[in-house]
Parts: structure tokens; C-alpha cells; sequence
């Protein structure tokens, strides 16, 4: 028995890598222009300006969007995990619980009823949906992936596109400015009357 296992082994390991690979040769490594083209609504963030004349503000509200970019963080941790073993991500005890804080906001008023944002916010729940439906495998942590690195982070540094998420292919094609300007912007939340400064003071708008 020990002499067939002996005989086996390398077969096995090399059966495994080579499934590794195969699976890798999925990974679309992205271009100049497609990675700036998703880095544009990072750049929005800084000067302040819009990329699509045709949108008059972000799509989530500050706090909203870091709590699905936590959110998904943790789920691409416990994908990773699952994928690629304990020594890459950390299991959750309850990934349905993060999911389901995402769904939330996502389901608040303001976000269910953004005409203007429409195309993002559906290839989201698209992409929310499928990798919930395969969370644990590959294609869910590709998806993932995807959204915490690319699209919910405060940073682009990564350089590969894992899946053929419809949210990253909305960012390309559009740019999407994905945080509403906050109060001493100037910018007034939905619903609300623009507060009047008191006498004698100046706005502090750029």
C-alpha cells in the first residue's frame, strides 16, 4: 500500500497543479486603458468633478459604501479560504450575513429608486447574485475579487481582472463616480432642502 501511495504521489501533485493552471488561464490581466478606465472614478473623488455630464452625484453615500466594501472584503476573505486554503483568507462563520448587509442598503429608497444610476447598480446585484449563489467555488471568489479590488476599495492597485463581473464592465465603459459628495460640499442629499448659511458667514465651498 505505502509503495502505490509512494507511486501515486507525484501523479497527484502534478495532476493538482496542473488543474491549478488550468484555472488560472482564466485571469484577464488588464490593460493600460481598461484599468484607467475603471480608476477614473477614483481620480472623481479627488478633483471633485464628474466623468458622465449626464449624472449629477455619486451613487452611495460615504458610510454605505464602506460598509459593502467591508462587507466584501470579509466574503473574498472566506472565498479565499475556501479556494485556496486556511493560509490565504479567513472562514466566516455566517457569509450570508454579510451578503445580506449589502442587500440592505442596496435596497434603501434612495438607491432603489437612482434612475441615473441604474446600469451600476443592476450589473451589481447581477454579480452579488451570482457569486452568493457560488460562494465557496471559484467563480464566486472571482467575482469577489473583483468588486473588493477594483470597484469598492480606496486604492486600484490591482492589476487582474479574475471574473467577467458586469460591474467592472460598467466601469470601463462609464466610469462611475461612486461616493456622493458629503454636506460641506455643497451637495444636498435627496430630499432635503439646502441648509442657508447664517448671516455673515461664508460658504465653504471650493
Amino acid at each position: 500500500m505505502k509503495r502505490l501511495i509512494s507511486i501515486l504521489t507525484p501523479f497527484l501533485v502534478i495532476g493538482f497543479i496542473m488543474y491549478i493552471l488550468i484555472d488560472f488561464r482564466r485571469v484577464e490581466v488588464l490593460s493600460a486603458e481598461e484599468k484607467q478606465a475603471i480608476d477614473r472614478y477614483r481620480q472623481e473623488l479627488v478633483k471633485g468633478t464628474l466623468l458622465n455630464k449626464n449624472q449629477n452625484d455619486g451613487v452611495f453615500l460615504k458610510q454605505d459604501f464602506d460598509q459593502i466594501a467591508t462587507s466584501l472584503e470579509l466574503l473574498h476573505e472566506h472565498s479565499h479560504y475556501h479556494v485556496f486554503g486556511p493560509e490565504w483568507g479567513e472562514r466566516l462563520a455566517n457569509p450570508a450575513r454579510e451578503f445580506n448587509k449589502i442587500q440592505a442598503i442596496l435596497n434603501k429608497p434612495m438607491y432603489k429608486g437612482d434612475t441615473a444610476h441604474q446600469a451600476f447598480l443592476q450589473s451589481l446585484q447581477a454579480d452579488l447574485t451570482e457569486s452568493r449563489k457560488h460562494i465557496g467555488k471559484r467563480l464566486g471568489h472571482d467575482i469577489l475579487d473583483d468588486l473588493a479590488t477594483l470597484v469598492f476599495t480606496n486604492e486600484i492597485t490591482e492589476e487582474r481582472q479574475w471574473s467577467n463581473a458586469k460591474t467592472i464592465q460598467v466601469m470601463k465603459d462609464l466610469g462611475v463616480k461612486l461616493i456622493k459628495e458629503d454636506a460641506k460640499s455643497g451637495v444636498t442629499p435627496p430630499g432635503q432642502q439646502p441648509a442657508k448659511a447664517p448671516a455673515g458667514t461664508q460658504s465653504n465651498q471650493p
